[in-house]
C-alpha cells in the first residue's frame, strides 16, 4: 500500500502542468521522415487561389487585416472604392484602403504552382471562345437569323428606292424624313462582355444612336472611346439562351429587328475578337 500510494503521487505530480495530459507528458516525440514528398491535385487547392470577386487566380495579392480574407489588388481596391466599405467576403467592416496588406508570400505560392499563368489564362480562354463558338454559333439557328437579316437587308433596300421616286425631295419630304429618323433612335446599351477580362467598361454605356448606324461604325466608335484603336472588336448579343456575333455590314434596325424584345433597350456586348481571327 506504501508502494502504491507514492506511485500515485508521483502521478499526480506528473500530471499537474498547465495544458498537457499525461499523454502529452509522457509520450516519445516523432521521428522526422526524410525525402517524403506530399502530393495533392490542384483542383482541391484551387478553392484557395481564387479570387472572390472577380473568380480568377489571385493577382498581386492583398489581404484585409480585419478579416484575413485575401483578394486581388484591383478587385479589393475598386470594391472599397464604388461599394461598400466591406469585405466581400465576410461583410466585416473595413475602414478604409490602408487596412489591405500585400501578401508577397502568397503570390510566391502562386508562382510556384502556376508558373506560367498568363499563358495558361490565354489558353483557358482559347478554349472557352471555342466551345462557345462551336455550340452556339455553328447551327441552324445562326444560320436562319443571318439569313432572314439578309432578306430584310433587301426589302429596306426595295422601300428606300421607292420612296425615292416618290419624289421626297420638296420642303415637305424633307421634314417627313427628318421626323422619320427621329423614331428611328435606338436605345442601345453597350457593355463589356462577362468574360473579357483585357477591357475596362464605358463611362457612359448608354446610347441612343441612329438606326442606320453599321455595327462597323460603333466597333470603331468604341476603339475611340476605349483608346485602344489597334484591337479588333467583337459585338455579341443574346438571343434566349445563344450568343451570336454581328457581322461588320449590320445595321442597328437589322439588329433589333431579331434580337430585341421591344420592352428594354437593346444590350450588346463587346469583347476583343483576337481569338475569333486565329480561330478563322
Amino acid at each position: 500500500t506504501g508502494t502504491m500510494s507514492e506511485a500515485e503521487g508521483e502521478t499526480s505530480s506528473r500530471s499537474e502542468i498547465d495544458g498537457l495530459t499525461l499523454y502529452d507528458v509522457h509520450r516519445e516525440p516523432r521521428k522526422r521522415l526524410e525525402g517524403q514528398v506530399v502530393e495533392r491535385p490542384l483542383h482541391l487547392i484551387n478553392a484557395e487561389l481564387t479570387c472572390p470577386v472577380c473568380l480568377g487566380t489571385l493577382r498581386n495579392t492583398m489581404i484585409v487585416m480585419e478579416c484575413l480574407h485575401r483578394f486581388c489588388n484591383e478587385c479589393i481596391q475598386k470594391s472599397l472604392r464604388i461599394g461598400r466599405k466591406e469585405c466581400p467576403s465576410c461583410r466585416i467592416h473595413v475602414p478604409s484602403r490602408r487596412s489591405l496588406r500585400q501578401d508577397t508570400n502568397f503570390d510566391a505560392i502562386i508562382k510556384k504552382i502556376h508558373p506560367n499563368l498568363t499563358k495558361e489564362l490565354q489558353s483557358e480562354e482559347k478554349r472557352i471562345a471555342q466551345h462557345n463558338r462551336e455550340r452556339n454559333l455553328n447551327n441552324a439557328f445562326t444560320l436562319s437569323c443571318q439569313a432572314g437579316i439578309q432578306l430584310q437587308q433587301q426589302q429596306r433596300k426595295r422601300s428606300q428606292k421607292q420612296k425615292r421616286k416618290r419624289g421626297a425631295g420638296g420642303v415637305e419630304g424633307v421634314e417627313a424624313k427628318k421626323i422619320e429618323l427621329m423614331h428611328r433612335l435606338v436605345n442601345l446599351a453597350l457593355r463589356r462582355h462577362p468574360a473579357e477580362r483585357d477591357l475596362g467598361d464605358l463611362e457612359r454605356p448608354y446610347l441612343r444612336l441612329s438606326s442606320e448606324l453599321k455595327v462597323q461604325q460603333l466597333k470603331k466608335f468604341l476603339s475611340i472611346k476605349l483608346g485602344n484603336q489597334s484591337a479588333v472588336f467583337d459585338l455579341v448579343v443574346v438571343a434566349g439562351s445563344k450568343c451570336v456575333v454581328l457581322d461588320d455590314h449590320l445595321s442597328l434596325h437589322d439588329v433589333c429587328q431579331h434580337f430585341w424584345d421591344g420592352q428594354s433597350d437593346l444590350v450588346v456586348h463587346y469583347r476583343i475578337a483576337a481569338v475569333r481571327g486565329e480561330l478563322q
